[in-house]
């Protein structure tokens, strides 16, 4: 089994945090739109939409690379959840093995010491291993929502004009009311 590959993890958490960076910095340039003048925003949007963009493309290869990662972080959650179920059912089995009879108590007792320390380095063990599931998994769902959003990126708003328009234009009238058609008649029915 293949180990994860914690240095592409966090070259994409790297890259998912400055991407949430330019994020925020968009937001609250959009914030001031209305407070620079357009040429000063448009710059600094397209340099920030040029950023994100390049940064949600870079996302979206080290997701691709991490694909595998996934999958060996997500065996390794099953192996130590099989490992952990076994060390409890022995410990179940033992008991009832105690409670019967069949077991020493003295001897009984130095098992369940050896199973109960068994047991709880299989939680610990289990808790770490998802974690890395869940960051892995985490990392690479938002890479993957980085790329969607790359598919389907908003094209820039077009700018609203800055003169006002002369008023010597004529405006168009609204167009008259056309009349409804008179409905055919229906082959089969009187009128």
């Amino acid at each position: 089994m293949a180990k994860p590959d914690t240095a592409k993890i966090d070259s994409l958490e790297a890259i998912l945090a400055e991407k949430r960076k330019h994020e925020t910095y968009l937001a609250k340039l959009e914030e001031r739109r209305g407070q620079v003048p357009s040429h000063v925003f448009n710059k600094l949007r397209d340099e920030y939409l040029t950023k994100l963009t390049d940064l949600q493309v870079r996302a979206s290869l080290e997701a691709e690379s991490l694909g595998e990662s996934l999958r060996v972080d997500e065996s390794a959650v099953t192996d130590v959840d099989q490992r952990l179920t076994a060390a409890i059912e022995q410990r179940l089995e033992g008991e009832l093995r105690a409670e019967v009879g069949e077991y020493d108590p003295k001897d009984w007792e130095k098992k369940r010491i050896a199973l109960e320390a068994s047991i709880a380095q299989l939680e610990n063990e289990k808790q770490v291993k998802v974690a890395a599931f869940e960051r892995t998994r985490t990392l690479l769902s938002e890479a993957r929502g980085a790329a969607a959003a790359l598919s389907t990126s908003t094209a820039p708003e077009p700018e609203p004009p800055s003169a006002p328009m002369p008023p010597d234009l004529p405006l168009l009238a609204p167009a008259a009311p056309v009349a409804a058609a008179p409905a055919a008649p229906v082959p089969g029915r009187a009128s």
